[in-house]
């Protein structure tokens, strides 16, 4: 059931949930341009979407790109005649880019489809799927084409992950695996700022965030970029004691983090 007002801050849609099909879709499209005409809801953010299309998953596997491709192809088309803005969740093969690329969608990338293939992990259950080594060095040969990095975090304990669980862990270990990256030369440190500070900001419509400048919040990260560490999940904050990334050495971490002003994490350590 949704319900309108302030509180409302954005909308994702599944598209790779069981049942759910092209003409549901459609359907939802349709739902919020009814409500927002009739001024019953006020759509300032993106629409996000979880592009893999469920008909095409169950005719040919999810591990099938073309269930990824043609579902950002017909969400294209609804945002069109809808004019609503969209936001493609998670590629993840370098197709998806070159297809958003061509619309007047925006889309992220995460850590793990950077930087992980199929056969990586062993327990890599993931929507949508990681891909082959050349899809993923594609996806880095096509950074240019995606807005943002997000972690896609999903915060489950190991022993939910060996039970089927989906998704990874991202939020301790997306940063410092990009900081890594800037110092092999993969992508800029401005262009890191801008996929994910400054564009989230800008797609998001999240006022005074994203930049430093007189008139914003006041949340800084502070980087140490020639500080080197092991990604240990024991050393993690949160109750997920885990990472795909167990055992990777990475040169440049966040050492400080101020929100609104406010110290929360001082040398590595949570205040």
């Amino acid at each position: 059931i949704l319900r309108f007002g302030d509180f409302v801050r954005g909308y994702k849609i599944y598209m790779d949930t069981k049942g759910f099909s092209r003409n549901s879709l459609n359907e939802s499209f349709n739902f919020f341009r009814e409500n927002y005409e009739n001024k019953k809801l006020k759509l300032v953010k993106p629409i996000a979407v979880h592009a893999e299309d469920g008909e095409l998953i169950e005719k040919f596997g999810r591990e099938n790109k073309i269930c990824e491709i043609e579902a950002i192809k017909f969400v294209s088309g609804l945002a069109g005649k809808s004019g609503f803005p969209v936001h493609v969740c998670h590629i993840s093969t370098p197709e998806g880019a070159e297809t958003v690329k061509k619309s007047d969608l925006t889309c992220e990338v995460t850590p793990h489809h950077l930087f992980l293939s199929k056969g990586d992990y062993e327990y890599d259950n993931v929507n949508p799927p990681l891909r082959t080594k050349h899809d993923r060095l594609k996806l880095w040969e096509n950074l240019n084409k995606i807005d943002i990095i997000a972690s896609d975090h999903a915060p489950h304990t190991l022993e939910e992950k060996e039970q089927g669980a989906s998704g990874f862990p991202g939020l301790e270990t997306m940063l410092p695996l990009m900081l890594d990256s800037v110092n092999k030369g993969r992508l800029t440190i401005r262009r890191l700022i801008e996929m994910m500070c400054e564009r989230p900001a800008e797609i998001f419509n999240l006022k005074n965030k994203g930049k430093i400048e007189i008139g914003f919040d006041a949340d800084l990260t502070i980087v140490d970029m020639k500080r080197q560490v092991k990604l240990l999940g024991d050393n993690f904050c949160g109750k997920q004691k885990w990472t795909p990334f167990e055992g990777w050495k990475v040169k440049g971490i966040p050492t400080d983090t101020v929100v609104g002003g406010k110290v929360v994490m001082d040398d590595g350590k949570v205040v």
